[in-house]
């Protein structure tokens, strides 16, 4: 029995432990937009993926369509962003950026600006030293992006309109907001 395999990019925006050795991987893909995949073993200490597997790295992976969830047969890390990992503010405005994308976004529903918009900012949270602006910046651009709000009108409480939009107040909301100022 042949499997459909497909190959894509993508940004892991959240993991979960799933039985022993194996963990679900959300990423929000170039091709896909957000899609989950099963990645089996990689929490085996001897795991080839395990490395590439962490939240906010840019992938590239082929996964194969099974008749349950989709499995990861193959990933690469393009860029793990290590600046970002090394400073706490940095790193919880990943985490925000990866949680809005997650809440913000359906499954399979391709955004390739909203992807784009995604790893550039990560590019730019590595060196930036206004942590606050990007953060705002790139809420107001995703959620334009998405079409939840003009590009015309000003977001005075972005924070606040992020959570109305998501009907749900982001856990990592607060912390990025501390931290990036």
């Amino acid at each position: 029995m042949r499997f459909k395999t497909f190959k894509s990019e993508g940004i892991i925006i959240s993991r979960k432990n799933f039985s022993e050795a194996d963990r679900l991987i959300t990423l929000f893909t170039k091709d896909f937009g957000k899609i989950t995949l099963l990645a089996k073993g990689v929490r085996k200490p001897k795991s080839r993926k395990r490395g590439s597997l962490e939240i906010f790295t840019l992938v590239s992976f082929q996964a194969s369509e099974t008749n349950s969830i989709n499995l990861i047969t193959e990933v690469t890390a393009i860029n793990n962003f290590p600046k970002i990992r090394n400073n706490l503010k940095r790193t919880s405005v990943a985490f925000f950026i990866c949680e809005l994308v997650s809440r913000l976004t359906q499954y399979e529903e391709p955004h390739l600006d909203l992807f784009f918009l995604v790893v550039n900012t990560l590019k730019n949270l590595q060196t930036s030293q206004k942590l606050r602006v990007l953060r705002e910046n790139f809420i107001k651009d995703s959620v334009v992006l998405l079409g939840f709000w003009p590009s015309y009108k000003k977001i005075d409480f972005p924070d606040k309109l992020v959570e109305e939009i998501a009907e749900k107040r982001l856990s990592s909301i607060k912390i990025g907001k501390l931290l990036s100022s």
